[in-house]
């Protein structure tokens, strides 16, 4: 019998620690996505920019997501980092259409800070993990799409 008396089918399965911080994530992506396009309305480029910036965190947060056996804390820290950096650089040379945009790149760079923040006090599973991956590809193929409407 499973600890407190259970018993079936599911019985004592405990739901994965991650699992709160992966709603999380995804209600606040769409919380200011939503945000972005009732303040700014025409401009989808700048809910595109943060939908790509959140997607890319948690798609690069994914693995450790998966794997972690205690909360992620600096390691999302850095990912962000990471993904702010790497933010720059396209923005000065892969999507540079006339000069650098520093709108584009606070709404990618505020995109990544939200998503670390979301996943950085928790571990999940590897179910978990591919979950994250998903809605990152799915916010980043989002994102793409709305910036360049």
């Amino acid at each position: 019998m499973a600890p407190g008396g259970e018993t079936g089918r599911g019985a004592g399965r405990v739901k994965p620690a991650g699992k709160r911080e992966v709603g999380r994530a995804a209600a606040i992506a769409a919380a200011v996505t939503l945000g972005y396009a009732l303040l700014f309305g025409r401009r989808t480029d700048y809910a595109g920019h943060y939908m790509a910036g959140f997607g890319a965190t948690l798609v690069l947060l994914a693995v450790p997501f998966a794997f972690a056996k205690k909360p992620l804390g600096w390691t999302a820290v850095a990912a962000a980092i990471a993904l702010i950096a790497f933010g720059i650089y396209t923005e000065a040379t892969w999507f540079q259409l006339a000069i650098f945009d520093p709108v584009d790149f606070c709404n990618q760079s505020l995109g990544a800070c939200m998503a670390g923040l979301c996943l950085a006090g928790g571990m999940g599973s590897e179910e978990l993990g591919i979950e994250l991956g998903f809605w990152g590809l799915l916010l980043i193929t989002g994102g793409f799409a709305y910036a360049y409407s």
